[in-house]
């Protein structure tokens, strides 16, 4: 075999080469085209937590009108015979979102005085309102005066035999039983003895309040007096 000559070795070096650089182009192409594939492992956990609330019986009353003042003032007893001043509160009212329907207020012709409209006199447009303020029926609620119709009418007041003190129930709804004994009907007598003026007190809105609204009478012979009465609600569950 005879000698290769320069040129031809050249030759070869440059086809080796130019092999060479094709075979690293066609690897690096589908290097780039690779993809890497693998068996994914989840790392979720999971935690509960718990949400409570309890909510309590609670047996509440609350007296929404406080105070009724009738004012002060006189009888007149010119005409002939025993002449009589009547009062009374009104029962056709709304408080505190409690409506109640009654007997309007009431200031008869021999009342001087006794002005509705003067400072703290309030028995034109306001009675006793008491509201189940709570979440449960009530069984029972009793009332009480401190001084009650015969404090009222004895020597210790006006010392008069022909007074009254007396009051009515006035339901909202359906929110009292009166039971055997019906305040709602007619004026009863203010007792020193608690009375049970609302059995099943309810405390459900529109059927949750009762008003007590109040009926006052003197005669001209009644004595110069000035009377202040403590009215007490008890709630018996």
């Amino acid at each position: 075999m005879g000698d290769i000559s320069n040129k031809t070795l050249v030759s070869l070096l440059i086809v080796a080469i130019a092999i060479s650089l094709i075979g690293t182009w066609v690897s690096v192409s589908k290097l780039g085209n690779l993809r890497i594939t693998g068996l994914q492992t989840s790392n979720q956990t999971t935690q509960q937590g718990t949400a409570q609330i309890q909510v309590l019986s609670a047996a509440i009353i609350a007296l929404r009108i406080n105070t009724v003042n009738f004012g002060s003032g006189q009888i007149n007893g010119s005409a002939p015979g025993t002449q009589y001043c009547h009062l009374r509160s009104d029962g056709s009212l709304t408080v505190a979102g409690n409506t109640f329907s009654g007997d309007d207020y009431y200031k008869s012709t021999y009342c001087d005085g006794f002005t509705e409209t003067d400072a703290n006199v309030n028995y034109d447009n306001e009675t006793f309102v008491l509201e189940n303020a709570g979440n449960v029926d009530i069984s029972n609620v009793t009332m009480t005066s401190s001084n009650g119709e015969t404090g009222f009418k004895g020597s210790s007041y006006f010392d008069d035999a022909n007074a009254g003190y007396k009051f009515k129930i006035i339901d909202e709804g359906s929110a009292c039983d009166q039971g055997a004994t019906n305040y709602e009907s007619t004026f009863n007598s203010f007792s020193t003895t608690a009375l049970p003026v609302c059995y099943n007190f309810t405390y459900a809105d529109a059927n949750d309040a009762f008003a007590v609204q109040i009926n006052i009478t003197l005669s001209e012979e009644s004595k110069p007096a000035s009377f202040t009465d403590t009215i007490t609600f008890t709630a018996n569950v």
